[in-house]
């Protein structure tokens, strides 16, 4: 198990496995079950989660957002899904990460998932021993940011979900219509009947 967390780990870093060893003690191994809230809004983000298996996303709520507690008082709050990441990617608030402070996005488990936790103080001495990780990280923020800016470019809803499924193989189906629709930003019902109309 530890070694295809160094295999996957080391991929993402560019170095040997062989070479990461000296990087695992900085790691904690943790089980959480689906529905776990790893970080709130206006917390600071003191870890960064390596996904061995299962299916983190990171979300806002809308009212926090516009300054609004929402005129239906019955409404429930808006959750927008900014990212979903599978296995073998990582996640934390990167802003309030790398600097320290109050962020804005939620971090929950959709599934029951194993993953490597790594404080911040441990992701300095880390980046210290290799200092390719560090500029990774922002590296593949940057591009998870670009592929949804990408997704949301597409105007038609059944193509959307098509670019989804082609960037993440095997997650419809796993994750709730409404969480789903939330990333693609289109109505959970439209949705559901892109879904209906496959099978």
């Amino acid at each position: 198990m530890m070694k295809k967390f160094i295999n996957g780990l080391a991929k993402f870093a560019g170095v040997a496995p062989e070479n990461f060893e000296a990087a695992i003690p900085f790691f904690k191994r943790i089980e959480v079950p689906a529905g776990k809230l790893l970080l709130s809004a206006r917390e600071i983000a003191n870890h960064l989660w390596f996904v061995e298996t299962g299916i983190l996303r990171a979300y806002y709520i809308e009212q926090d957002l516009i300054g609004s507690t929402g005129n239906e008082v019955n409404e429930s709050p808006a959750e927008i899904t900014t990212w979903i990441v599978p296995a073998f990617g990582f996640l934390t608030d990167i802003s309030s990460f790398h600097y320290q402070r109050p962020g804005h996005y939620y971090i929950e488990s959709l599934v029951p998932s194993v993953l490597f936790q790594l404080s911040y103080q441990n992701y300095k001495e880390v980046s210290i021993l290799y200092p390719e990780m560090g500029h990774l990280t922002h590296e593949r923020t940057f591009e998870l940011l670009d592929r949804r800016v990408r997704m949301c470019g597409i105007r038609n809803a059944t193509d959307r979900l098509a670019f989804f499924e082609e960037q993440y193989p095997g997650i419809t189906g796993r994750i709730s219509v409404n969480i789903q629709a939330s990333y693609l930003n289109i109505h959970p019902s439209t949705l559901s009947r892109i879904r209906n109309q496959r099978k």
